[in-house]
């Protein structure tokens, strides 16, 4: 069975209504959902190193329930028929917060939402989420650095190839590369464009090298939309003001995140992880999120196993491990071409 006749069986009996999609610049058939039907926070959603303030979520949810919800969220219905929120998060809290407390506009249902479905190319998602990070009154008006990620995302998992140049992103010149990246972005409706294109040249691996560099913040905000321990991902926020931080998972445990730009940092952090784990008891787990920034691609596998074999050998000094897991995250070019665009680890090391 298709995702398109999916979609047709999961629409009948919905109340619908058609409105013109902001986003996508379309007249779209939406439908009632109850918001405990969707899901968020998958490796598609709509990644954000900040979701919006609670204050903007209340203030959305009075104006919902005086005026009704005015534009609907967008779903993809996932292989195994999960709804996923593509964008549209704040409204969906919006909406979760109405049916907290018991009420709803007039016109739908306790905790039901409208949504439109995704029918479009499964590579432009990024493009329509990095547009609607910058065009909704009530949502956190994207910064500098979310709409550097977005843009960085599009170019690494090739949506910027196809271009007015007719060649492939990584074969423009720096001129043309510019020129393109900057069109993507007021397609977006991202201010400061010049600004946001100088850090995409710095940060990029496409823009200056084979392999990519990490900053503190772009770490946190992978391990955050990526993690596998239930740790919202604005926890991970400000990340630049400290190396490590106690998160509490999902299960309760309390995880200590020790963020490593590069391998001589890892061996430095290594007392500090067993004071904190097995002296003080302070957390459950520790676990590094390593980039070797300063390591070439052709020597990235041999710093890694090297480091690897450093923190086994500290912990069967010490006699109770204290590092339980390595996350490297993705930084040589073919890494940047699967592992980061399915959201996945370079190497995921339990100790």
């Amino acid at each position: 069975m298709t995702n398109d006749i999916k979609l047709v069986i999961a629409a009948k009996g919905r109340k619908s209504r058609r409105v013109r999609c902001p986003v996508r610049g379309v007249t779209v058939d939406e439908h009632l959902f109850h918001h405990s039907e969707l899901t968020r926070q998958n490796k598609r959603s709509q990644q954000r190193l900040q979701d919006s303030k609670s204050g903007d979520v209340a203030t959305l949810a009075d104006q919902i329930l005086q005026n009704g919800q005015e534009v609907g969220i967008c779903i993809l219905l996932e292989e195994d028929g999960t709804y996923l929120i593509l964008w549209g998060n704040t409204r969906f809290k919006a909406i979760q917060r109405l049916a907290s407390e018991g009420v709803s506009h007039d016109s739908v249902g306790c905790g039901e939402i409208w949504v439109s479905y995704y029918y479009g190319d499964i590579d432009e998602i990024k493009k329509y989420q990095a547009i609607e990070n910058n065009i909704h009154q009530f949502a956190r008006p994207a910064r500098v650095e979310d709409n550097v990620k977005s843009i960085c995302d599009m170019i690494s998992d090739g949506s910027l190839n196809d271009n007015k140049y007719g060649k492939s992103y990584n074969n423009l010149t720096d001129v043309e590369q510019r020129e393109v990246a900057i069109d993507v972005m007021k397609d977006c409706h991202m201010p400061r464009t010049t600004r946001i294109w100088n850090r995409v040249k710095k940060r990029n691996k496409l823009t200056l090298s084979k392999k990519r560099t990490w900053e503190k913040h772009e770490m946190a905000a992978y391990f955050g939309n990526n993690n596998d321990y239930g740790i919202n991902k604005n926890l991970l926020v400000d990340f630049n003001e400290s190396c490590e931080r106690i998160l509490n998972a999902g299960n309760g445990e309390r995880i200590g995140l020790y963020m490593i730009p590069d391998s001589s940092f890892a061996r430095l952090t290594l007392a500090q992880s067993q004071i904190k784990k097995n002296i003080r008891g302070y957390v459950d787990e520790i676990v590094l999120l390593v980039t070797l920034n300063s390591t070439t691609s052709d020597g990235m596998v041999k710093e890694r196993t090297n480091l690897i074999v450093d923190i086994q050998e500290w912990n069967n000094e010490v006699k109770i491990k204290s590092i339980d897991r390595i996350l490297f995250v993705p930084q040589t070019e073919d890494e940047q071409g699967k592992e980061f665009v399915s959201g996945d680890w370079a190497m995921d090391v339990s100790l």
